[in-house]
């Protein structure tokens, strides 16, 4: 992750993406490969808004950064990036809290509200269990498509 210049604090944390919850699978589909759904546990959200302190020379930059040669705007990346990171944690440790060890339907929502960047998550919070053994039919050949 790029480190953020030091004259434009954040009103985020700073520090390198990294989660502090315990491991709990996620997924943006209804179901985890290799993995069997054995309850669903109910909605789970997180969400992060996120702003400069600077907002107006930040917003003076980006409209700048455009309007000249459509570049990246890094720091605006790593802003999403960072506050998407933060509320998935938040999203996971709700889903701790219900019990589950696993989000399927994972959905990412990101959007601007007066000058704050927005990042809303949900899903479903369940618990999985590994499937033991995939049985092949008898039948079934090396080709699955024929």
């Amino acid at each position: 992750m790029p480190q953020l210049p030091s004259s434009a604090p954040l009103a985020i944390d700073t520090e390198a993406p990294s989660s502090r919850t315990p491991a709990v699978l996620t997924s943006t589909t209804s179901d985890l490969p290799g993995h069997r759904v054995i309850r669903a546990l109910g909605a789970v959200h997180g969400t992060m808004s996120a702003t400069r302190k600077d907002t107006k020379s930040f917003i003076k930059n980006i409209a700048s950064t455009f309007s000249s040669n459509w570049a990246e705007a890094k720091s605006v990346t790593s802003i999403v990036y960072q506050a998407r990171d933060q509320a998935i944690d938040r999203l996971v440790k709700e889903a701790i809290s219900k019990g589950a060890n696993a989000v399927v339907g994972l959905d990412i929502r990101e959007s601007e509200i007066l000058g704050c960047i927005v990042v809303s998550v949900s899903g479903t919070a369940a618990w999985v269990e590994k499937e033991s053994q995939i049985k092949r039919d008898s039948t079934q050949e090396a080709d699955p498509f024929r």
